[in-house]
């Protein structure tokens, strides 16, 4: 039976396929992210992250009403903890986007091949020393260390004025530290002790004064707020802006000091997982997280102060105007911090404790 069709109907036929195929979505090519929207979730992003679940999950909402197609799944770790896994994943990395710690980690990351290079859309609103000059890491939020005192137990006046403050001997088993091993926060805060003495020795001594006067070594922010709730100590470190979040969303009762001669200011910073296997997601979480109104948000919500140049932005009335800087060498933080976190955990660490 003969199977061809009159060439009148080849022609219609042609026709329509070129009529459909004109009507077809464009195939999807190479260049900057950009979101498909609505829809199933068609991806899972894992975001690695010490931001805690208090902001975690706010911005877990505001990203599944604007990115619907992507899952996002955050995975709440401390800082150092981050590093260290990621570290462990790197013949096989689980996570796509690192969301936050100190910028010394990430700049230790960079040099062992954990981050891809990522240039953001506002890479020219952000100063040079705020940012990885190879796009490896870019910050997002400063973050102000301050002396935090529980104030029902503390009254303002008589709360410690600066750090050498704390090691007056009627604070003696009235301090609780949250432990620098695996906080990124506090790591910091060490290392700018160390510098700050006349010495990396007279650091150390330093810092074995302040273990005399320490209590515990909180594993967790969330046992640190609760030991501190119960008065088990009245004193700690932390940083400002989850001073505000423990105070509003769990009433605890807390005062801050900043110190006369400076907080340290650590940089908040953001990068790809090398190996990601969601490269465009990532890009597009990347660029979210850090758009103005993600940035806004953070500011009103979580008095996350803006490391990116955003004109107009308008910061929580209680925030304090003028923070006092001290002065920190990231650099040497970056190459030293280790040795000085192991000879602090051999040496000093619990050794005053009760």
């Amino acid at each position: 039976m003969n199977t061809c069709l009159p060439r009148h109907h080849l022609l219609a036929c042609a026709a329509l396929l070129l009529a459909l195929a004109a009507c077809a979505p464009p195939r999807p090519t190479e260049g900057p992210a950009t979101p498909a929207t609505g829809g199933a979730p068609t991806t899972k992003l894992t975001v690695y992250t010490p931001h805690g679940r208090e902001m975690l999950e706010p911005f877990a909402e505001r990203w599944a009403a604007d990115h619907p197609e992507i899952t996002l799944e955050t995975v709440d770790m401390g800082a150092q903890q981050v590093f260290d896994r990621l570290r462990a994943e790197q013949a096989n990395p689980i996570a796509d986007v690192w969301w936050g710690a100190p910028h010394t980690t990430y700049a230790q990351a960079t040099e062992l091949g954990l981050l891809e290079p990522y240039k953001p859309t506002w890479a020219d609103r952000i100063a040079p020393e705020r940012r990885d000059s190879t796009d490896h890491w870019y910050g997002q939020w400063l973050t102000p260390g301050v002396i935090v005192y529980n104030s029902a137990a503390v009254r303002k006046q008589d709360a410690p004025a600066d750090w050498d403050d704390l090691l007056d001997a009627r604070w003696k088993d009235k301090i609780i530290i949250r432990d620098p091993l695996s906080s990124g926060t506090m790591r910091s805060f060490i290392a700018a002790m160390i510098q700050r003495a006349p010495s990396i020795d007279a650091g150390f001594e330093w810092l074995t004064r302040l273990d005399a006067n320490t209590v515990t070594y909180a594993a967790d922010p969330a046992l640190l707020f609760r030991q501190f709730q119960a008065q088990e100590g009245v004193l700690t470190v932390w940083n400002l802006r989850d001073v505000f979040i423990q105070r509003r969303d769990h009433d605890y009762q807390l005062g801050y000091v900043l110190p006369k001669s400076g907080s340290p200011m650590v940089v908040d910073a953001i990068g790809i997982v090398a190996g990601t296997k969601h490269r465009r997601e990532a890009e597009i979480f990347y660029e979210w997280a850090t758009a103005p109104a993600q940035m806004a948000f953070a500011a009103e919500q979580f008095y996350c102060l803006p490391a990116i140049d955003l004109p107009g932005l308008e910061l929580p009335s209680d925030l304090p105007a003028v923070i006092p800087e001290l002065h920190v060498d990231w650099e040497q933080v970056r190459t030293d911090g280790d040795e000085w976190m192991r000879r602090w955990n051999t040496t000093i660490k619990g050794r005053g404790t009760s």
